[in-house]
Order: structure tokens, then C-alpha cells, then sequence
């Protein structure tokens, strides 16, 4: 995936471990797009934002993209799948809690 104005680091620069280098060399552009989506997305939820709440707006931010860039990104890399069943997994686990404070 190639995109205009997209900044590049050399990775030899940043004095990564070898092992790592070559790992994230080895990865396609798809691969390298998808794992910095989800990399944003875990930081959008350690920052608190959930599906619903801004999450794959600060996704977008956290990438330099618009939200609906963001919500483009989403579907085509399945997070949005992923987030719809991250909470209803936690609906659960919540109603789970509940029901055994009752």
C-alpha cells in the first residue's frame, strides 16, 4: 500500500535488534498496514475510547488519517469485526458480574 506524503524511517537508524529488523523487513505493505492499524487500536483503547466512543476516530488520529478514513480502514481490515466482538465479549462479562452481585 502506497500512500502520498507518507513519511518512511530507515530502521537501520532506530539501533533495533537485527531479529526485529528483519522481521518487520519481511513484512508485505499489507501486512506492515494492518499491524499499524492494530497498533493504533490498542493504544486508542489503553487511552480509554471503546467502539461507539471515538475509538476508530483516535485510531485515525494516532495514524494521521480523518475518521472516516479511519472507519474505511477499519472494515477493510476486519477491526471493526473485531471490535464489535471485543464488546459484546466484555457485555458479558459484565452482565456475568452483575448477575452474580445480585
Amino acid at each position: 500500500m502506497k500512500a502520498e506524503g507518507v513519511a518512511s524511517v530507515d530502521l537501520a537508524y532506530l539501533g533495533l535488534p537485527t531479529a526485529i529488523v528483519t522481521a518487520a523487513q519481511g513484512l508485505s505493505d499489507e501486512d506492515c498496514c494492518r499491524e499499524l492499524w492494530h497498533l493504533a487500536d490498542g493504544i486508542a483503547r489503553d487511552e480509554g475510547f471503546a467502539h461507539g466512543t471515538g475509538l476508530q476516530r483516535r485510531a485515525g488520529e494516532i495514524m494521521g488519517v480523518g475518521e472516516s478514513q479511519a472507519s474505511k480502514m477499519y472494515q477493510a481490515l476486519g477491526l471493526a469485526d473485531a471490535a464489535t466482538a471485543w464488546l459484546s465479549s466484555s457485555l458479558r462479562r459484565l452482565s456475568s458480574i452483575v448477575a452474580r452481585l445480585s
